[in-house]
Parts: structure tokens; sequence; C-alpha cells
């Protein structure tokens, strides 16, 4: 399992955004893309 980084770029800074374990990248994007779809639908709080 490894850890990949999601990093939020702004014009002042990079900052850390999440750290998914999955076994590839495309594992790790499509985690992070349902996290995202699922967020949106929900209407949850802290996921921008």
């Amino acid at each position: 399992m490894n850890h990949y980084y999601v990093v939020r770029r702004t014009k002042e800074k990079d900052e850390e955004f999440a750290v998914i374990d999955a076994l590839s990248l495309d594992e790790a994007n499509a985690i992070f893309q349902l996290g995202t779809i699922k967020c949106l639908f929900l209407g949850l709080e802290g996921c921008n």
C-alpha cells in the first residue's frame, strides 16, 4: 500500500489537502473522486 498526497495549490502556497492509501495512482484518483462526489451530493462541510 502506498501513500498518495493530494496537494491544494493556491497563489500564496501549496498545502497538503489529503493523504490516500492505495495500491496505485489510478486507485488513489478514483478514491479521491468518489470522496469529492460524496461530499458534493451529501453537502458535507469541510470537503472543499
